[in-house]
């Protein structure tokens, strides 16, 4: 089941829980909160009925991200693509709401705001000194995720999105959500090596966590990223975001864990296997070039087979070229940096 509210599984009516027909079943979300919180004070519709997410049973998967997004440097066309790690002289990035309506006045029963669970707004007063953390640019000007070696990725109201944005501008993410999974993380995606998770507790001593990677380590995290952002865009169903050919996507990696899982094997966490933008682009230009050749075929031969290599995977028999519509045949999974098993 696919459950695509803000709180995912716990979304339903107050006081119901998971409801018993949904009790085997895996559930599909973007929220991966996986222990129940309680509240001083106030009602959301998810508290005092966790676990919003179960696992090693649900997955928690990508939201879609605006095809809108200009500041990637994986974009077709980017002047960037080739030179991303360069010029990345800021350490930490974030820019968002502190606050969210009535929301920012709950307190759990930790003491900690409901909203973000505090962590926004620990970061903004910690580090809200520009001249002690000049590198440190929390809601301030001149800041920028393209510039940034490391971004901020904390939860909002619900589940949030900065994961991923964080992913498609290059940034490494820095993720500060105790107990709340991401998407694919512990199913089919290594985020201890692209991505830095911390816990909440660490915030007072994070700038000093940050300088004491070095800059191998941040090069191999970014190596791992480049990676590993395909796989946070439905590029199979909505289109290709970059010049990813649209094999190595969410949806494969969504079938990739359900394969697993029936095939009863652990995930481990393993180093991707798959090629950068600059390799990809040259896989798109071989496509192209031998796209042409099957239409140069079938133009030439309108009655005759379809030209060996050209054939379609996903059709059984074609009777000749006037029925032939020729695309890229998609690797099924497993493929590029596909589960290792």
């Amino acid at each position: 089941f696919v459950l695509m509210g803000d709180h995912g599984l716990c979304e339903s009516p107050r006081g119901r829980g998971i409801p018993p027909a949904l009790q085997p079943a895996i559930i599909l979300s973007n929220w991966g909160l996986s222990t129940n919180t309680s509240q001083a004070g106030g009602l959301l519709p998810y508290l005092d009925k966790g676990p919003c997410f179960r696992p090693n049973q649900d997955i928690v998967i990508p939201a879609p991200l605006n095809s809108g997004h200009p500041s990637s440097p994986f974009r077709v066309g980017a002047e960037s693509q080739d030179t991303w790690r360069a010029g990345r002289d800021q350490l930490l990035y974030f820019k968002g709401q502190l606050q969210w309506g009535g929301a920012g006045k709950i307190v759990l029963s930790d003491g900690k705001p409901m909203y973000s669970h505090g962590v926004r707004q620990a970061l903004a007063e910690r580090y809200k000194n520009s001249t002690s953390y000049p590198d440190v640019y929390i809601n301030r000007s001149g800041g920028s995720a393209s510039k940034s070696l490391f971004c901020l990725a904390p939860a909002g109201l619900g589940f949030g999105v900065r994961v991923v944005h964080s992913m498609a501008d290059g940034c490494i993410p820095l993720i500060l959500q105790d107990n709340v999974t991401q998407p694919f993380e512990g199913d089919f995606l290594p985020y201890s090596r692209f991505a830095l998770r911390l816990p909440e507790e660490d915030i007072d001593r994070l700038h000093s966590i940050l300088l004491g990677i070095s800059a191998a380590q941040v090069a191999a995290m970014q190596r791992e990223l480049e990676c590993a952002w395909p796989y946070m865009l439905w590029s199979s169903v909505y289109g290709a975001f970059g010049e990813e050919d649209g094999h190595r996507d969410a949806f494969e990696a969504l079938l990739g864990t359900l394969a697993r899982r029936k095939k009863g094997l652990a995930y481990e966490e393993s180093p991707l296997r798959c090629h950068g933008p600059a390799a990809v682009r040259q896989e798109t230009k071989q496509a192209a070039k031998k796209k042409k050749a099957c239409h140069v075929y079938c133009d030439a031969n309108p009655e005759g087979p379809p030209r060996k290599n050209c054939v379609n995977p996903n059709v059984d028999r074609l009777d000749n070229c006037q029925k032939y519509d020729w695309q890229p045949s998609w690797q099924p999974w497993p493929s590029g940096c596909a589960l290792q098993t």
